[in-house]
């Protein structure tokens, strides 16, 4: 292998191991702009599933609570970590941003 490429550089004058350099780099780099999409994909994926969750969650159980607790007057520990709930999805959903008009 290695008299092959010896032959081939000595022809060409170098020209085939810069494209095969080049070649080599464009690889790498294809390689790892697909891992890193792939990587930002899948958290994005994981973070929507998660806000889905606790919002299911919040809707379900923490809400109703919350609500009996204020109602009542009673167990107001039980409106505390749903309101920390319902604060962080707030926080975590995104809001619509009002569009720029020329």
């Amino acid at each position: 292998m290695h008299k092959i490429c010896r032959l081939v550089v000595d022809r060409t004058g170098g020209v085939v191991v810069v494209v095969v350099v080049v070649v080599v780099v464009v690889v790498v780099v294809v390689v790892v702009v697909v891992v890193v999409v792939v990587v930002v994909v899948v958290v994005e994926v994981v973070v929507v599933v998660v806000v889905v969750v606790v919002v299911v969650v919040a809707r379900r159980q923490l809400i109703p609570e919350m609500l009996e607790a204020k109602r009542t007057g009673k167990a107001a520990w039980l409106a505390y970590p749903a309101r920390l709930v319902i604060e962080e999805v707030k926080l975590v959903t995104p809001r619509p941003q009002p569009q720029m008009t020329a």
